[in-house]
């Protein structure tokens, strides 16, 4: 268990960049997908819901 601290509140390095030596440097392992990635994944996404509807609608009309 953690003990209690009696001292005043503090945010720590969450909202703001570390300090020089402790920096990380470098770039992330994903690259951040461009416009024409997102707008890709999101034709999928809409194509998928799609499919799944019409497949769900074709089911329950032939019972």
């Amino acid at each position: 268990m953690m003990k209690l601290k009696n001292a005043p509140s503090d945010s720590g390095n969450v909202l703001e960049p570390s300090s020089e030596p402790h920096r990380i440097y470098g770039e992330t392992i994903l690259p951040v997908p461009s416009k024409k990635t997102r707008l890709a994944m999101m034709a999928g996404l809409g194509l998928g819901l799609a499919f799944m509807f019409l497949k769900i609608k074709s089911s329950a009309s032939k019972e």
